[in-house]
């Protein structure tokens, strides 16, 4: 992910204006995410916040907690600065300045672990399974995961449609030349999208339950679950274990992902 790492620290300084002109409602998709938290607004509940970037994200959910205390994580030390700045007014965030697919999470110690446009930069789906692992590890019983992040369609026509949707919205507000010669040849080398339905399959097979999409448009979506009261801890050998049934060939998609929430 050291590409990934040198691309976001040189961009740390301009990245809140990038992200609007390349993420089609960024806003709501992160306001989304937000209002799915369960929690009581005044519980002082322990957050991780997985990519935080320049913390966008961290400070909808202080705002929206203010009695939350924010562990925030990101590989990109400028990013991390950035985060920082909005977070002044919270001296009881915690910044970590690491890899998040190296962070050695502590165990069932987070209320809220939340992720976005982030962890679609793990190469693999076992990869991305046993992150799914290391996070029900790392939450509270009846604690959350929510994941804001790009997705790929369950068939060819309808992944072709997601990248259309994506650079006819990027077309409104940058160059041909720049998405062609800059922000796709990124997508291709740096990321590593999945199906939704994979997504909700591997929460699932992590020990997840309640798993939901909450929000969706095209090829980005906001959906996690929740760590049952009774749920046991993931061995760590299982963490680290090849999982040949990773990638499945046919889903079973909860009902009520049906019916998904129009974007604004």
């Amino acid at each position: 992910m050291d590409p990934v790492k040198r691309h976001f620290d040189s961009e740390a300084e301009e990245f809140d204006g990038i992200i609007v002109r390349l993420i089609p409602h960024y806003t709501t998709m992160l306001r989304a995410l937000v209002e799915a938290v369960p929690f009581e607004k005044t519980k002082p509940i322990r957050v991780l916040d997985l990519g935080c970037g320049t913390g966008t994200l961290s400070r909808m959910l202080a705002e929206t907690f203010p009695n939350a205390r924010l562990t925030c994580l990101d590989a990109a030390p400028k990013m991390i600065e950035m985060c920082k700045r909005k977070m002044a007014d919270r001296a009881e965030t915690v910044f970590v300045s690491a890899d998040f697919s190296r962070y050695g999470f502590p165990t069932g110690t987070f209320d809220l672990v939340v992720s976005s446009l982030a962890l679609h930069h793990l190469e693999s789906d076992r990869k991305k399974l046993a992150m799914y692992r290391k996070i029900f590890n790392s939450l509270r019983e009846n604690g959350w995961f929510f994941n804001a992040d790009s997705v790929l369609g369950p068939t060819p026509h309808l992944d072709r449609l997601y990248l259309d949707r994506w650079v006819d919205y990027m077309r409104q507000n940058v160059s041909e030349e720049s998405i062609q010669n800059e922000w796709l040849k990124r997508y291709a080398s740096e990321d590593f999208p999945a199906p939704l339905g994979h997504h909700l399959r591997w929460l699932g097979k992590a020990g997840f339950e309640s798993i939901e999409v909450v929000w969706k448009y095209f090829g980005f979506a906001v959906f996690g679950g929740r760590k049952p009261e009774t749920a046991k801890k993931i061995p760590r050998f299982l963490q680290r274990a090849e999982a040949k049934t990773v990638s499945p060939t046919t889903e079973t998609i909860p009902a009520s992902v049906l019916s998904l929430t129009p974007a604004s």
